[in-house]
C-alpha cells in the first residue's frame, strides 16, 4: 500500500475495484464505480476554481453523496466540512463563514430548506438532478465531465476534513484534521482489527460526526464494505437489527447509547458480529454483563478518544466480565503517547486523578481559527512534542487508566469532591434504570433517569446510600418512561437536559 493517502487510495482501488465497496438502500457500489463517479466530480470542482486547500460545505442526507465528495475532495487536496443536513441556518452560517467554506455539495431537500441566503458567496454543486436550480452544477452538468484521474501532488501535510463539534461545552470547534493522520488512522484500523476482504461494516455514526471515518475508509485497507444506515432510520433498533442479520456484519462501531438500542431489542441475531467497538462515551458498568451477553462471540473493545485524538486507548473485554463494576478505558495505542498531569502539570502517582494530555499521529492539526500554540501544550524538555489537553480526568491503576469524567464534571459539595461519572455508574447499575443524567441544579444533585418500572426517589437514595458516601448521594430522582433525549450523533443529550431543569 502506498506511503502517503492518494497513493494508498490508488492502489486500494486498482487492487480491490470489482469489490463492492459501499451500500445503501439495498443498492451496491464497487470500488471502481466510486472512482469514477468521484473523477468526475473532482473535474467539476476543478472547472469551477476548487483547488487545493479549498473548503467544500457538504449538505446532504445522501451518504453515497457524501462519499464521493469526500474522495473527490481528497484528489484535488480540498478540504470537507461535513454538517448535520437541517440544522439552524444560523449554525450554518456561522460554520460557513469560520471555516471559510467556498463551495457547497447539497441535494434538492437542502438546498430548498437552506434556499437562498446561505449559498449567496458559493459555488454550489448537487450530484442530484434539481428543479429550479439555474445556479447549481447539477448531476446533468458533472456527467459531462471526464472520469479521468487528475493526478497531483499532494502533500499528506495538507489538510483532508474539518469536523464540527460541540464537546462538553455546547460551543462549537472545527477540529481541522490532516491527511496523514486519516492515512494513519486508516492503517491503524487495518491491522488493529485484522480486516479481511470478506469483512463488512457498519456505519452507524451520521456522516457529520469524525467516528463515521471508521466505518467509511478502514474498509479500504482490505477491499472490505461499508453498509450505511439511513438518516431517518439511524435510532431505529429494529431496523439496525435487521440490516445487521440481513448483511451479515461483521465489525460494528457504536457509542453505548446507541448501543443499548439494541440490548433491549427482541429477536437479536448478532453471530456475524466478530467485532464491537464503543467509542463517543462512557457504558455504564450496569450494562457490561449484558453487552457481552448480547455479542458472546465477538471481540469487545472500549475505545477512549474523541474528535481532536481520535482513538487513542483501547481495553479489550474479557469473555468473563462477572463482578467487574467499572469499564477501564485501557492502554495507550502503540501509535500515541499520554501523560497525566495535575493542575500544576507535574504527573500525578498511581491512582491519582489527574487531565489525560494526548500525543499521536492520528490527532489534529489544531482548531479552526486557532494557533498550534493555543491548541496544544508543549510538555518535553525540547518544547517540541505536543500534546492535547483533552479535558479529560482519568487516573492510572492497576497498569491500566480509568475514565473518571470531564474537567467540568467534577463538583464539589460540602467541600468534597464528587466525579458525575461515578455517580452515573452507581444509579446505572440498579436494574429499574435504563439511561441515566446526573448533573448540578442550584447547588443539588440530581439525576434524570428512564426506566419502565415503577419506582421512587425515595427507592433510589437508599439503593446509592449502599456504594455513595452521603453527599454525593442524589437529593432529587426525576423519572422518564421513554428514552432519554439523543443529540443528532446518538449520545445523552445533557444539554438540553439541563435546559429542561431550568425550564
Amino acid at each position: 500500500m502506498g506511503n502517503n493517502l492518494q497513493f494508498f487510495l490508488e492502489d486500494a482501488i486498482f487492487q480491490y475495484g470489482n469489490r463492492t465497496a459501499y451500500q445503501f438502500q439495498k443498492k451496491r457500489y464497487r470500488y471502481k464505480d466510486i472512482d469514477l463517479l468521484s473523477n468526475q466530480l473532482a473535474n467539476a470542482l476543478n472547472s469551477h476554481d476548487i483547488f487545493l486547500g479549498d473548503r467544500i460545505g457538504v449538505l446532504t442526507n445522501n451518504p453515497i453523496h457524501n462519499i464521493i465528495t469526500y474522495l473527490a475532495a481528497l484528489k484535488i487536496g480540498a478540504v470537507c466540512v461535513p454538517l448535520n443536513p437541517g440544522q439552524d441556518q444560523m449554525i450554518v452560517n456561522d460554520i460557513k463563514k469560520d471555516s471559510k467554506i467556498k463551495s457547497f455539495i447539497v441535494d434538492e431537500k437542502m438546498y430548498e430548506f437552506y434556499q437562498p441566503s446561505t449559498f449567496q458567496e458559493q459555488s454550489v454543486f448537487s450530484l442530484e438532478s434539481l428543479q429550479d436550480s439555474s445556479s447549481v452544477c447539477d448531476l446533468k452538468d458533472i456527467q459531462c465531465f471526464s472520469t479521468d484521474y487528475i493526478s497531483l501532488d499532494i502533500e499528506d501535510n495538507n489538510e483532508s476534513f474539518i469536523f464540527f463539534t460541540s464537546g462538553s461545552t455546547g460551543v462549537k470547534k472545527g477540529v481541522v484534521l490532516q491527511r496523514k493522520s486519516l492515512l494513519e488512522f486508516i492503517k491503524w484500523g487495518g491491522d488493529f482489527l485484522e480486516v479481511k476482504p470478506n469483512d463488512k461494516f457498519l456505519c452507524h455514526a451520521p456522516l457529520y460526526f469524525d467516528m463515521s471515518l471508521f466505518s467509511l475508509f478502514i474498509p479500504f485497507f482490505s477491499g472490505g464494505m461499508c453498509v450505511l444506515t439511513s438518516n431517518d432510520q439511524r435510532n431505529n433498533p429494529r431496523y439496525l437489527n435487521q440490516l445487521i442479520k440481513e448483511e451479515q456484519v461483521s465489525i460494528l462501531h457504536l457509542v453505548p447509547s446507541s448501543l443499548k438500542l439494541l440490548l433491549n431489542e427482541k429477536n437479536q441475531d448478532y453471530k456475524s458480529v466478530r467485532f464491537l467497538g464503543l467509542a463517543g462515551e462512557a457504558l455504564p458498568s450496569g450494562d457490561i454483563q449484558g453487552v457481552r451477553d448480547l455479542f458472546k462471540h465477538a471481540d469487545i473493545v472500549n475505545f477512549y478518544g474523541s474528535t481532536e485524538v481520535n482513538e487513542a486507548l483501547a481495553f479489550s473485554l474479557p469473555k468473563d466480565v462477572e463482578g467487574m463494576e467499572s469499564l477501564p478505558i485501557g492502554k495507550p495505542l502503540k501509535h500515541v503517547e499520554v501523560r497525566v498531569l495535575n493542575q500544576d502539570l507535574f504527573p500525578c502517582k498511581d491512582g491519582e486523578v489527574g487531565e489525560l494530555y494526548v500525543n499521536s499521529s492520528t490527532m489534529l492539526k489544531c482548531y479552526v481559527n486557532k494557533s498550534i500554540d493555543t491548541t496544544f501544550k508543549f510538555l518535553d524538555d525540547n518544547l517540541k512534542l505536543k500534546y492535547f489537553p483533552t479535558g479529560d480526568l482519568v487516573k492510572f491503576e492497576n497498569d491500566l487508566f480509568y475514565y473518571m469524567g470531564r474537567k467540568d464534571d467534577m463538583v464539589k459539595i460540602q467541600g468534597k469532591r464528587v466525579y458525575l461519572s461515578e455517580v452515573r455508574d452507581i444509579v446505572s447499575n440498579h436494574k429499574a434504570i435504563n439511561e441515566v443524567f446526573v448533573c448540578m441544579y442550584e447547588g443539588s444533585l440530581i439525576s434524570i433517569v428512564s426506566s419502565n418500572t415503577a419506582i421512587n426517589s425515595l427507592e433510589m437514595r437508599v439503593y446509592c446510600s449502599i456504594y455513595l458516601e452521603p453527599h454525593a448521594i442524589p437529593s432529587k430522582f426525576i423519572f422518564m418512561e421513554d428514552h432519554l433525549p439523543k443529540t443528532s450523533t446518538g449520545k445523552i443529550d445533557r444539554k438540553l437536559l439541563q435546559e429542561c431543569l431550568g425550564g
